[in-house]
């Protein structure tokens, strides 16, 4: 899974073309994305498993959303 900001980082880095409106509503509609990122990342910190599966945000983090390492 990827941020809403990876995502849009990916668009611009492979779509060097694309005019600044185009990467502009594409920032937009990442916001619902966020947002719902932001959410569940409350709820998954609310659940009891939480901190058995993870040692902290970071890891949450880096098991979530960055998948590069």
């Amino acid at each position: 899974m990827k941020t809403a900001m990876q995502e849009l980082i990916e668009l611009i880095n492979t779509r060097h073309y694309l005019s600044n409106f185009v990467i502009r509503d594409k920032a937009i509609k990442l916001l619902e994305k966020e947002k719902e990122q932001i959410i569940k990342t409350a709820s998954d910190v609310d659940s009891a498993n939480f901190w058995a599966e993870y040692e902290g945000f970071e890891e949450y983090y880096n098991q979530t959303y960055n998948q590069n390492k």
